[in-house]
């Protein structure tokens, strides 16, 4: 093979990886009803009796932080943005509500003129979700929540 054809192979061999490797992980990143299915599973079954649990929101770029703190699985101090708020506010951003939002996402992904970018990962040992993200393009919409659960022993 002439020098000439090894470099146009290459940089063929090039553009096509270029091209393959993000949409690749693109997919292995995209969220599944059965992934999400599962984690909510491991989470009811392995729900700590007593943590605290920080909700970073960010809606549009209006962003909130939600402090829960649950004994007995009883919520008894709710706090967003460092204001006290009563036990019952907030329940929108607790691991159940999020999963019923998250599975809303993906039922609805279809609906879109463009499909959303909809990804989540969850704890491991907990099934909660430590991070969700919808992306929209029509109509533009962004959605975000990060938790932090903190486990402890009242």
């Amino acid at each position: 093979m002439k020098p000439w054809q090894t470099f146009f192979v290459v940089l063929a061999f090039c553009g096509v990886a270029a091209a393959g490797i993000p949409w690749i992980y693109h997919k292995s990143q995209t969220l599944t009803l059965e992934e999400l299915k599962r984690n909510s599973e491991i989470w009811k079954a392995k729900e700590p009796p007593s943590y605290t649990l920080r909700v970073f929101l960010d809606e549009n770029g209006t962003k909130s932080t939600w402090v829960f703190r649950t004994e007995a699985k009883q919520i008894v101090a709710v706090s967003k943005n460092g204001h006290f708020l009563t036990e019952t506010e907030g329940s929108e951003c607790l691991p159940e509500s999020v999963f019923y939002q998250i599975g809303n996402w993906l039922k609805y992904q279809y609906q879109d003129e463009k499909a959303p970018y909809i990804t989540a990962s969850f704890n491991p040992e907990l099934g909660y979700p430590l991070r969700a993200v919808l992306r929209r393009k029509s109509p533009p919409q962004r959605i975000e929540i990060q938790m932090i659960l903190e486990p402890f022993k009242p």
